[in-house]
């Protein structure tokens, strides 16, 4: 049976990809408590990942920033490379969002560096055509 905070971090994930605002709120707070209850490091990282796209849907961007900025130095303190590769592609997303086009390209570039290092191929060739897209526009 899956304990409580792993449902909860499922529901925030599905959430945060499908940019449900109000799942996020909904959801978001109680795998906070729980991940600091059990002091579980990765699902704080989430927790921050999904803060930040509530954050941006709303369009709150410099605290979105700073949640993607807590779950980015977590996910890489963790090693999590494919966890971090998402979230660097978040914060290139909110700088997109604020037509910061070079700093996005700079957070793509390192998702594709995560990638690379676990050879995630699909979600490297994504941010691959994405950043080949941006370099055909500039």
């Amino acid at each position: 049976m899956a304990h409580e905070h792993i449902v909860y971090m499922m529901l925030v994930d599905s959430a945060a990809m499908n940019r449900d605002p109000n799942s996020l709120k909904r959801f978001t707070p109680i795998l906070e408590e729980l991940t600091n209850r059990d002091n579980h490091l990765p699902y704080l990282a989430v927790a921050h990942r999904a803060r930040g796209i509530l954050h941006r849907l709303e369009g709150e961007f410099e605290l979105a920033e700073e949640s993607f900025k807590e779950s980015i130095k977590l996910f890489d303190g963790l090693g999590m490379r494919w966890q971090l590769g998402r979230t660097l592609t978040e914060m290139a997303e909110l700088e997109l969002t604020k037509e910061n086009i070079d700093s996005a390209k700079e957070y793509f570039k390192g998702a594709s560096s995560a990638y690379k290092e676990i050879n995630a191929r699909t979600d490297l060739n994504k941010i691959q055509d994405q950043l080949k897209e941006m370099n055909g526009l500039s």
